[in-house]
């Protein structure tokens, strides 16, 4: 390509716009640009030349003329002087004149590839602000036919306001009829942050398109969920990336969350990236999002419907230092500010993946996250995005200070809460009852659980079930029901309020089994006493489950035909909610004689049976020490030295609780099996039953216990369950290392203190004292 330069010379007293690009690059530049991008290249200068002339906000007008088939464009940013007016041509070359701050023009392309897509003939006139004229020339097909290498433009004056540009396209190369409402949407989504007045952009913008002015697209609805400690979104800032080859840092802001629907239009699930500002792409679910690389796990496009991650590149310097291409479309991933080794994916997983983690659909009950929004009474973080600066962390990181930053400011992973919860409202809708006071409730779990209430109740009953009646405090169905079916107010209304209602945590609420059983036993209850002829009192059954008797009653009598009315009243109890089984008194003498004849059969190796582990996974110690009770393993934790027990698990720094983590499971473990011992599944007793071979059986819990045992480490070190271990075992055995080495220190020292923490104190009062003397000393 001949070196591009634009300028403006004098020929017959007018003014000439003069430039030099290689004609046959000008006619392939606008391969790659869409009529979208195009006029976006064109009000990205105008946001570029409102800034160098201190104009805010910027107002722009696109028009068409449908009679003469014409565009036309128009800002009041600014304006261009007559001798500059070869800049809107020339090829590789923007105005030396830039604004201070954020750029969004980049690449010397914007203009230039812009009309050359949109129209065949163009006139481009501007009056600079301090200017008395404003000029005007046009460029017409034939300029792209002749064969020549430099053009030049004769100016005429331009009748325009102070500052004014206007662009007139003349012989279009689309139909805006049939790409005006895409053109439209493009636009709203490339500038939705400059066109909305929530967020803290460069510019104000205005755009008339067409006489009708664009409108930000929906906000994002993020959740503020005040569940798993605050499942709000978080704004990370301070990152910040340097490069020899670019002429200014790029400074890098994440925000991360969970959205309260996943059906909002225009609004997509996974990452987007934006530069600058102005959105670039999203919707990005594969490796360029972030997701399956650097320890972040891959966008299940069914079950993290509700992640959103915004991306953001800011540079003082060039715009066209930042990941994206040259018509500002594309991403590149694998631009060094995303890819490099502590690059933005690095930090993304330590970002995203708690979010990411509990907002799957499936893993957690959506209505943790629907009922609060930013303005909810009890919304996380009042409602507000809440920003965390890592700059320290990243400065650490680049000095070799740590090698894996851990991020505090994140949602809690453990869902037990919510679960419970979900116990609750499957309980309180299939008995009719409700209440809020239960012991482990709080204010800001009300909205969830009313929400919760009547998605159980509406999924579990029909609008046509005439028998609610005896279930709620109604008298007529109609009064459950509105256009779309259950009303939810009514539902939460027509509910009895109940003293001592389930928990969700204590039997036999605890599980949905145990729900099931004791409704099973109303039902069996009601059709048995219907079939003798009566009914029990509201006296004799529970206020927890007369309401769903007084249904199933209803449902029994119809099935047969029988008035409620003409039942017998009883004062029967009902069947206890929790049954009490009777402990079973061994029979000493089979015992016995299976013990003689085990003691026939094995080897003399084995004279006892191997004792399973405890069902949690945890050691138990014996007068001879912690016995051993997993089966054998490449576990990390086999590497571990012995740490004392003793020592507090929530004292020191991150890093440190990372490491006192491994106490609890730090032995190597092996299976305590008798290797004597043979198998019984050929055997049979005397009655003929195959015998099941306990040491299987013993083997086979102790594998159970120990993948429990490994999962919850896992869960206390915050790591994810489909982590490369080779990524994160060579780690945690330094850590522990590490840890010991400070215990065996504290163990030699003259430290006192009840836990590590004052140990450590008293240690470094001591240090610090001798520090003074000895500087006293030399002085």
């Amino acid at each position: 390509m001949s070196e591009d330069r634009s300028n403006s010379e004098t020929a017959n007293n007018r003014p000439v716009a003069k430039v030099h690009p290689s004609k046959s690059t000008y006619s392939s530049i606008a391969a790659d640009v869409t009529v979208d991008s195009a006029l976006a290249e064109l009000i990205d200068n105008s946001i570029d030349s409102a800034a160098i002339h201190d104009k805010d906000p910027v107002n722009v007008t696109i028009s068409y003329e449908d009679d003469a088939e014409e565009m036309v464009y128009s800002d009041r940013a600014g304006g261009v002087k007559a001798d500059e007016m070869g800049v809107f041509l020339g090829l590789g070359r923007s105005k030396d004149t830039r604004a201070e701050g954020r750029n969004i023009g980049a690449f010397g392309l914007g203009t230039k590839k812009a009309l050359n897509h949109l129209a065949n003939k163009f006139t481009i006139a501007s009056r600079h602000e301090d200017a008395d004229q404003g000029w005007k020339y046009t460029v017409g097909e034939d300029f792209f036919a002749e064969d020549n290498e430099t053009w030049e433009f004769e100016m005429e004056p331009a009748d325009l306001e102070r500052g004014q540009t206007v662009i007139t396209l003349h012989d279009l190369t689309f139909e805006w009829e049939d790409e005006g409402d895409a053109i439209r949407e493009e636009l709203e989504q490339k500038y939705q942050r400059f066109l909305s007045d929530d967020n803290d952009t460069s510019a104000n913008l205005s755009v008339d398109l067409a006489g009708e002015e664009l409108t930000p697209p929906p906000q994002v609805q993020w959740t503020f969920s005040p569940w798993q400690g605050g499942a709000h979104p978080r704004h990370f800032t301070g990152l910040e990336f340097t490069d020899d080859q670019w002429s200014a840092p790029i400074q890098v802001e994440v925000t991360v969350g969970l959205m309260r629907s996943s059906d909002i239009q225009k609004v997509e699930a996974g990452t987007a990236f934006f530069c600058q500002d102005r959105l670039v792409e999203q919707g990005i679910t594969e490796t360029k999002g972030g997701f399956g690389q650097s320890g972040m796990n891959k966008f299940n496009n069914a079950k993290d419907k509700r992640l959103r991650i915004e991306i953001n590149f800011y540079t003082d310097g060039d715009a066209d230092d930042l990941p994206w291409n040259s018509d500002k479309s594309r991403i590149s991933r694998m631009h060094p500010a995303l890819s490099r080794e502590n690059g933005v994916y690095f930090w993304l997983r330590r970002f995203a993946d708690r979010h990411k983690r509990i907002g799957q659909y499936g893993r957690a009950p959506k209505w943790i996250f629907t009922e609060y929004d930013s303005d909810s009474l009890h919304a996380a973080n009042d409602g507000e995005i809440e920003e965390v600066n890592i700059a320290d962390k990243q400065q650490r990181l680049e000095q070799g200070d740590i090698s894996q930053p851990r991020i505090h400011n994140k949602p809690d992973k453990d869902l037990s809460l919510a679960e419970d919860m979900e116990r609750v409202a499957i309980a309180h809708s299939e008995l009719g009852i409700k209440s809020e006071k239960i012991d482990w409730f709080k204010s800001w779990v009300v909205p969830a659980y009313e929400q919760a209430i009547y998605v159980e109740f509406k999924d579990r009953f029909d609008i046509d079930d005439d028998h609610l009646p005896h279930l709620l405090d109604i008298d007529d169905l109609d009064e459950l029901l509105d256009e779309d079916g259950f009303e939810k107010d009514e539902i939460i209304a027509g509910l009895y309020e109940t003293s001592g209602a389930p928990d969700g945590q204590t039997p036999p609420w605890d599980t949905e089994e145990n729900i099931d059983g004791v409704l099973n036993g109303i039902e069996r209850e009601a059709k048995q006493d219907v079939k003798s002829n009566q009914r029990r009192s509201a006296d004799a059954y529970d206020d927890l489950r007369i309401h769903r008797y007084e249904y199933e009653l209803a449902r029994a009598g119809a099935d047969i035909d029988v008035d409620l009315d003409d039942l017998t009243p009883v004062n029967d109890e009902p069947a206890p909610l929790v049954e009490q089984e009777e402990p079973e008194v061994p029979d000493t003498t089979d015992s016995e004689a299976d013990s003689t004849d085990r003691g026939s059969q094995d080897s003399p190796s084995s004279n006892r049976e191997p004792e399973a582990p405890d069902t949690d996974g945890s050691e138990t110690s014996t007068a001879d020490g912690p016995s051993e009770n997993s089966a054998g393993s490449s576990s990390p934790l086999d590497d571990i030295a012995d740490m004392d027990p003793g020592v507090s698990h929530n004292s020191g720094d991150a890093d440190s609780q990372t490491a006192l983590g491994t106490t609890e499971s730090d032995s190597s473990i092996k299976p305590e099996v008798d290797e004597g011992a043979e198998t019984h599944d050929s055997q049979d007793t005397a009655e003929g039953d195959p015998v099941r071979d306990p040491d299987a059986a013993a083997v086979t819990e102790q594998l159970e216990g120990l993948k429990r045992e490994h999962d919850e480490l896992l869960d206390r070190l915050d790591i994810d369950e489909d982590a490369d271990p080779g990524e994160w075992i060579d780690q945690l055995v330094d850590a522990a290392e590490q840890l010991q080495t400070v215990l065996d220190l504290l163990e030699d020292s003259p430290a006192e203190g009840d836990s590590l923490e004052e140990r450590l104190e008293t240690l470094i009062d001591q240090a610090n004292r001798y520090e003074k003397m000895m500087q006293a000393a030399g002085e």
